[in-house]
């Protein structure tokens, strides 16, 4: 089996995919080409996630991307199955920190929501949306 060259927009975080998929792919994409989805409220680049995994949500009825929850880790954000706990982010233009760091001079509440990253992600999305 032979996947194309791997470009800089597979690191695009589709956040209606599974919490398994998307943090294998965090894992398999890092260092390149990373892992990323827009912050609300940041406008020099994209929020690059370094390392997450996966949490339970529980059935919550919360659409993907939303903040579920914010624990001493880091935010958790509601996958399109799971949900997805931030554990080591990277803002535009600063080094990498832990999820708590983040928080603590990026104050997200919850109920926000990271929106999907615009970017093909379509290395079979769709086989891997359940994965483990």
């Amino acid at each position: 089996c032979h996947v194309g060259k791997l470009e800089k927009t597979h690191g695009a975080i589709k956040w209606e995919l599974g919490a398994w998929a998307l943090a294998n792919r965090v894992r398999s994409f890092n260092p390149w080409p990373g892992r990323y989805c827009p912050l609300p409220g940041l406008q020099s680049g994209p929020l690059k996630i370094w390392w997450a995994e996966v949490v339970s949500d529980g059935g919550s009825p919360h659409p993907p991307g939303t903040i579920v929850d914010l624990t001493e880790e880091g935010p958790v954000v509601a996958c399109g199955q799971d949900a997805l706990q931030l554990i080591r982010l990277q803002p535009p233009g600063k080094t990498p920190m832990s999820g708590r760091a983040f928080l603590n001079g990026h104050p997200l509440e919850v109920g926000d929501h990271l929106p999907s990253a615009e970017g093909s992600s379509s290395l079979s999305d769709d086989a891997e949306n359940t994965s483990r």
